[in-house]
């Protein structure tokens, strides 16, 4: 896996592909990806439609139990 950033401005925006690809092919996917970047959440705000309870996970532990450091 490599890893290959979809934009000259944000940094942050990166996806892994593949090392087998032909090397046509690769720069044929790389040019679709950083097309379709919008697409990709790459944080929350991206998502402001989606619920809260969706995102968020919550243990279920007995508060009377004390935590093991």
């Amino acid at each position: 896996m490599e890893t290959v950033s979809l934009s000259k401005t944000q940094l942050d925006q990166q996806v892994r592909i593949g090392t087998t690809l032909s090397s046509p092919l690769r720069t044929e996917f790389i040019a679709f990806l950083c097309a379709q970047a919008e697409v990709f959440a790459w944080s929350y705000n991206d998502m402001p439609n989606i619920p809260h309870d969706v995102i968020s996970h919550q243990l279920n532990i007995s508060p009377n139990f004390k935590p093991i450091w």
